[in-house]
C-alpha cells in the first residue's frame, strides 16, 4: 500500500534581510517561505498576533494558548513556544509519510549553520493535517539569544552548500566532521568545551596522521587559508593561539590565553574553514604542498 503524500512544515528561527519581495526560495524538495496567518492558527492556536517594528511577536491571543489543550505545550516549554510565535519563516516540503527525509532536513539545516557558524531555532516538524509533532534531529537544544539573519545572497550560498554536502557526506572523513560540527554547534555544552571541539574538528580536517610539528603545521595552513581565499585578518599567531589554548584546556582545564574574543573568532571562522575544505577537498593536498613550497618547508 502506497502511503499518502503530505505537506510538512518546519517553523524556523531565521529572518531574511533586505528582501521585501522574497516570497519563497527553493532548495531541493524544500521551500523556504514566509509563514502564513492561517498557519499561526492551525499550528499554534493563535487567532491574533501583534508584532513590533522588528517583526517579533508583541501580543498573542488564542482560545487554547494558556490551556492544556494547546498542541505544542505538550512538547515545548513556555520559552520555546514564545520563540515559535516569533518565527516569521517556515520550511515547507511534500513527502511520503514513510519516506526517510530526516537526512535531507539535517543537511539543509547544517548548510545554514555552517554559513553563520551558529545554531538556530528549528525544533519540530508539523504535519498539516494531523496533530503529530516530531523533534528535528540535532535541534532540540539551542542558544536563547541567537539572532539568525540571512541575506538573499546567503540563501543562494546555502543552496550551493546543500548540494556540496550531499555530494561529499558519504566520504568517511568529511561525513564524520560534518556530524561532529552539527552536534557541537547545536549542542547544550559550555563555551570552553565548544572551543575544544571546534579546534579538534579543524585539526581532524586539515592535518593527516603525521604527528610531526602539529601546532606549526596547523597554524601555517589555517592562517594561509584565512588570509588568502577567505580574505580575513587572522594570522599565524591567532591560529597558533587557538591550537595552544585548546591543548591547555584539554590537559589542565584552564588557559590564560582563553577569552571571549578568541572564542567568538574561532566560532566565526570554523564554518568558513569547513566550507573552504568542502569546496577544495579534491585538490587540498596540492594546495598544502604549495603552501610549504612558498615558505621553503619540507
Amino acid at each position: 500500500m502506497i502511503s499518502e503524500m503530505k505537506k510538512y512544515i518546519i517553523p524556523i528561527g531565521i529572518n531574511v534581510k533586505r528582501t521585501p519581495l522574497l516570497k519563497s526560495f527553493d532548495i531541493d524538495i524544500f521551500k523556504f517561505r514566509k509563514i502564513e496567518e492561517k498557519e499561526l492558527k492551525n499550528f499554534y492556536g493563535i487567532t491574533k498576533i501583534r508584532r513590533d517594528t522588528n517583526g517579533r511577536a508583541k501580543t498573542v491571543s488564542g482560545p487554547e494558548i494558556s490551556g492544556r489543550g494547546f498542541l505544542l505545550s505538550i512538547s515545548l516549554s513556555g520559552t520555546e513556544t514564545m520563540r515559535l510565535w516569533n518565527t516569521q519563516y517556515v520550511i515547507e516540503f511534500i513527502a511520503n509519510e514513510a519516506a526517510d527525509f530526516e537526512k535531507q532536513i539535517t543537511r539543509l539545516l547544517l548548510s545554514f549553520k555552517l554559513l553563520k557558524s551558529q545554531s538556530f531555532f528549528a525544533p519540530i516538524i508539523l504535519c498539516e493535517d494531523t496533530t503529530k509533532v516530531d523533534f528535528v534531529k540535532f535541534q532540540s537544544t539551542y542558544k536563547i539569544n541567537t539572532n539568525f539573519v540571512l541575506t538573499k545572497k546567503e540563501l543562494h550560498e546555502a543552496r550551493d552548500l546543500y548540494y556540496k554536502i550531499a555530494e561529499l557526506e558519504s566520504e568517511p572523513k568529511i561525513g564524520l566532521i560534518l556530524e561532529r560540527y552539527n552536534y557541537t554547534i547545536g549542542g547544550n555544552i559550555t563555551e570552553k568545551n565548544l572551543f575544544v571541539e571546534l579546534v579538534s574538528i579543524l585539526e581532524s580536517l586539515y592535518l593527516d596522521n603525521d604527528t610531526n610539528q602539529l601546532s606549526f603545521r596547523f597554524s601555517l595552513i589555517i592562517s594561509y587559508i584565512l588570509n588568502n581565499p577567505t580574505k580575513t585578518k587572522f594570522n599565524f599567531d591567532w591560529s597558533k593561539k587557538i591550537y595552544d589554548t585548546r591543548s591547555e584546556l584539554i590537559h589542565s582545564g584552564k588557559s590564560k590565553k582563553y577569552n571571549d574574543e578568541l572564542y567568538n573568532s574561532l566560532k566565526e571562522n570554523t564554518g568558513k574553514l569547513i566550507i573552504w575544505y568542502l569546496k577544495n577537498n579534491k585538490n587540498y593536498k596540492e594546495i598544502e604542498r604549495k603552501i610549504f613550497n612558498i615558505l621553503n618547508i619540507d
